[in-house]
């Protein structure tokens, strides 16, 4: 996260018919929306670096996923991140996996939530 924009990056071990990714972004957890096409190699045997830059920064915390489309249209989900907007938020906070801020963690019933730290990376913590 450079303030004004976040930089994401992945690495593919090796890539067999994938046509595309398609980067998603979501401000809730549960609506997304694709952001972003990302052509793949398509057929490797070694590693392949990406990236994509967002620059629409809409609100304080923003969770990723990449949608990996193969030749035939079939298609899987990478693991979702989260990224605090610095400019926006720089203390610690705790979310929801619906996105919902949570003001004492210490008090949340057990389950999972998201960690942001400034321009930290999210983590999911269990309290």
């Amino acid at each position: 996260n450079t303030g004004k924009s976040v930089m994401l990056t992945w690495t593919t071990a090796s890539e067999q018919n994938v046509r595309e990714f398609r980067v998603e972004k979501s401000l809730d957890g549960m609506n997304w929306s694709t952001i972003g096409i990302v052509n793949a190699i398509g057929d490797s045997q070694s590693e392949a670096d990406y990236h994509f830059q967002d620059y629409e920064l809409q609100n304080a915390f923003m969770l990723y996923r990449l949608k990996l489309v193969d030749n035939d249209l079939t298609f899987t989900y990478s693991k979702i991140i989260g990224v605090c907007n610095e400019e926006e938020s720089e203390d610690c906070k705790y979310y929801s996996l619906s996105g919902v801020e949570v003001i004492d963690i210490d008090r949340a019933p057990a389950g999972l939530y998201i960690q942001g730290c400034g321009s930290k990376r999210i983590k999911i913590v269990r309290p």
